[in-house]
């Protein structure tokens, strides 16, 4: 686990390729030590998709959450949290890619998922709901956004119960954006796949 912590200390300095080479050497040395379907090795491959993402290296990011997935559901069935946060980096490299059926598709799993296993008032539903509005926008369907938005920003209110946190100002300042998109604008941008 020290290549694991390394890694994630690496990681936060913003120092990715010690970051890729620590989970790396995680990840060799339980990929020799255990079968392949354990979840520390779920973990590494989480962990590089993380970096890779970070680095704009989205299609490899994709490939390795989706083997850190595969080996979760393996483990865990369909239904447990450590798969919302896979399905939500998975959501958010299609969000930046700008596939946004897919990113909807993961966004949309996720919450299902941490809906299952937290209260509404938890900071990981206030998550998805904010990923979920930034699809919307992307998708200029700013009421569907500020929907969202609204749902994502009563959560964080209620978690950090302090209205000058960073989370809760940035969501407020997107809802009254939207808001007012929403009145100005009307688009054409086929968002029906949009909840």
């Amino acid at each position: 686990d020290i290549y694991n912590n390394l890694g994630n200390i690496n990681e936060s300095e913003r120092k990715y390729e010690s970051a890729l080479s620590y989970y790396r050497k995680f990840l060799k040395i339980y990929q020799t030590y255990h079968e392949d379907v354990h979840p520390k090795i779920a973990d590494a491959y989480l962990n590089i998709g993380c970096v890779l993402d970070n680095q704009q290296k989205h299609k490899e990011a994709l490939e390795c959450y989706y083997k850190s997935l595969e080996i979760d559901i393996k483990i865990f069935g369909k239904n447990h949290p450590r798969l919302a946060e896979t399905f939500c980096n998975i959501g958010c490299v299609y969000l930046t890619t700008r596939q946004y059926r897919e990113a909807m598709k993961n966004l949309l799993e996720s919450l299902k998922i941490y809906s299952n296993f937290y209260e509404q008032s938890h900071i990981k539903p206030g998550d998805s709901y904010f990923n979920i509005a930034m699809v919307a926008v992307s998708c200029y369907d700013f009421n569907k956004a500020a929907y969202f938005f609204n749902k994502s920003l009563k959560i964080f209110k209620i978690v950090f119960r302090d209205s000058k946190t960073e989370d809760t100002i940035q969501t407020f300042w997107k809802v009254a954006s939207l808001n007012y998109l929403a009145e100005k604008y009307n688009t054409n941008c086929d968002s029906s796949f949009l909840v």
